[in-house]
């Protein structure tokens, strides 16, 4: 797949190091990994990994330099379930990709609806530019 079939992610070259931070909506329970994948998107390096559940924040460093994530890929993969048995339940997600304090330009990235069924998984696929 192309690289420019995703996503832009873009970051200010002198700004500091990025920061992700997933959120999960609408009361149900969520679990996530986040990866960071060189230029070939191959090589994944785990960022972070987490839930809604233990009341520890789910913000974390990129790790690396503005200047050196050109091309670089930034993975979310995220599983939501319904705390209750029953489908029709409305869930949320939203991944924030921050730069200095502030979203960056296409670093707003969301996910809504209905579950279909006690559960969802997501992937949220970006790439620095």
């Amino acid at each position: 797949m192309p690289s420019n079939a995703f996503p832009v992610v873009s970051l200010n070259s002198t700004g500091g190091i990025p920061e992700v931070e997933v959120i999960f909506g609408q009361a149900q329970l969520g679990v996530y990994r986040c990866f960071l994948w060189d230029a070939g998107a191959s090589n994944p390096k785990l960022l972070g990994h987490g839930n809604n559940v233990d009341g520890l924040p789910d913000r974390f460093s990129v790790g690396l330099a503005p200047t050196s994530l050109s091309g670089h890929y930034l993975s979310v993969e995220a599983v939501i379930q319904s705390p209750s048995n029953a489908s029709g339940q409305l869930y949320s997600l939203t991944v924030l990709v921050r730069q200095d304090g502030g979203t960056v330009p296409g670093g707003l990235l969301q996910d809504n609806g209905q579950l279909a069924s006690q559960a969802i998984s997501l992937v949220k696929f970006v790439r620095f530019a």
